[in-house]
């Protein structure tokens, strides 16, 4: 009988050890596909790009989808080097820098990037405020898709360049504040 029990330990050790093996192979290989992407999306920069080729910079326009109309200039900062993401209108306004990743497709890569702050609500309790962005980087490396959602609710379509000079024209308050952007 407890030889059968010491098998049976044995057995859920080995597998566990197995697991855990599995589990930082997992981790590691995870990791490097990371690494691997960043790198494939700095070698397929464009010589427009190779100026600041750790900082890749779209010039965008944002889209009103009830009205297809522009609504705001912006210059999106996506760094190769850390993960960081920046837009200089949503930085003007006092939003830190966010984050962002992405995935190589036959199109060119799918990206996601988010930035959280703290708002006053209308009774001027403060409130967490997420702006999310996810799109198509095209695999040229030069222009740029996307949606915006602000966790307001609103919603603007995303369309730029890539334009490592990007400013943001100034006036760029003019929207007031994070929660009038999405009015």
């Amino acid at each position: 009988m407890n030889h059968i029990n010491l098998e049976a330990r044995d057995t859920m050790a080995s597998m566990n050890h197995r697991f855990c093996g599995m589990t930082r192979l997992w981790h590691i290989t995870t990791a490097c596909v990371g690494i691997a992407l960043m790198l494939a999306l700095f070698l397929h920069a464009t010589p427009a790009m190779a100026q600041q080729a750790e900082i890749l910079t779209f010039e965008a326009i944002y889209i009103d989808q009830q009205t297809n109309e522009g609504v705001a200039q912006d210059c999106l900062r996506f760094s190769l080097a850390d993960g960081l993401f920046r837009s200089d209108l949503f930085s003007e306004l006092g939003v830190p820098d966010g984050l962002w990743n992405a995935v190589g497709v036959a199109e060119g890569f799918v990206f996601s990037a988010f930035m959280n702050t703290i708002v006053a609500d209308d009774t001027g309790q403060p409130v967490p405020f997420t702006i999310s962005y996810g799109g198509l980087i095209d695999e040229t490396v030069s222009t740029i898709e996307a949606a915006l959602v602000l966790s307001s609710g609103a919603r603007f379509a995303l369309l730029g360049t890539v334009n490592p000079q990007c400013r943001v024209q100034s006036g760029a308050r003019q929207q007031g504040s994070l929660q009038e952007f999405g009015k």
